[in-house]
């Protein structure tokens, strides 16, 4: 699938935690020429880092509320401006997540000659995310993601990447999970009317080779992959 993209192309996987996006983004990565930017995996690495910054989101995190604009706006703009270069496709998982860093984030790319290609909005209901998130593994080490059912380890509870152990993260605890489903609903929800026009709905409740062929179609190569 190397060279699908000829011009820098930017796209936006939106979706509540468990939805999948991240699942289809890490396929993606493995098996075409693009770049995927995980808001998620930059959070938790800097917390890792206990910098003042990661202190912060770390509170928000653990209560199992929204980060603030402010601070993912912070994390995002010097690593969009090195990736301005890039050749083929970026892919921002889970960023913008408001209208207010959906604004910011087409601003920011302007200045650097880039638009968003396309948004695609991967819906969810709370059962379902509980279902999924309960089967939910993370590497310890490099933030692979798996699941026990839909994409497990070739050996149980070891990372393919790296062959580090994989975990449970805290915020993949069903009372954490329910919080931040209910706060993505009501304040990342807003997002799909203010990319209408460039909004494609994935039905995830179906299964996940239709899933990954409507994305597919989404990028314009489900013929080709």
């Amino acid at each position: 699938m190397q060279g699908v993209f000829k011009l820098k192309k930017i796209y936006v996987f939106l979706g509540p935690p468990g939805s999948g996006k991240g699942t289809q983004a890490q396929s993606l990565r493995q098996s075409m020429d693009c770049v995927v930017v995980s808001t998620g995996d930059l959070l938790r690495e800097e917390i890792k880092r206990e910098t003042v910054l990661g202190k912060k989101i770390q509170t928000v995190v653990e209560s199992g509320g929204l980060v603030p604009d402010e601070l993912l706006i912070a994390i995002i703009e010097p690593l969009v401006s090195g990736l301005s270069q890039e050749p083929g496709a970026v892919i921002f998982d889970g960023f913008p997540r408001t209208v207010g860093q959906a604004k910011q984030f087409d601003q920011l790319l302007s200045t650097l000659g880039r638009s968003i290609e396309q948004v695609l909005y991967f819906d969810a209901s709370l059962e379902l995310v509980l279902e999924r998130i309960s089967g939910r593994r993370i590497c310890s080490y490099c933030s692979h993601t798996y699941h026990v059912v839909h994409v497990p380890p070739k050996q149980t509870n070891v990372c393919d990447e790296c062959g580090h152990s994989l975990i449970v993260r805290d915020d993949d605890q069903a009372n954490v999970v329910r919080k931040r489903y209910q706060a993505y609903c009501d304040q990342t929800a807003i997002l799909r009317s203010y990319y209408e026009d460039r909004c494609a709905v994935i039905d995830t409740s179906q299964s996940l080779k239709v899933i990954t062929r409507a994305v597919l179609d989404t990028f314009g190569c489900g013929n080709r992959c």
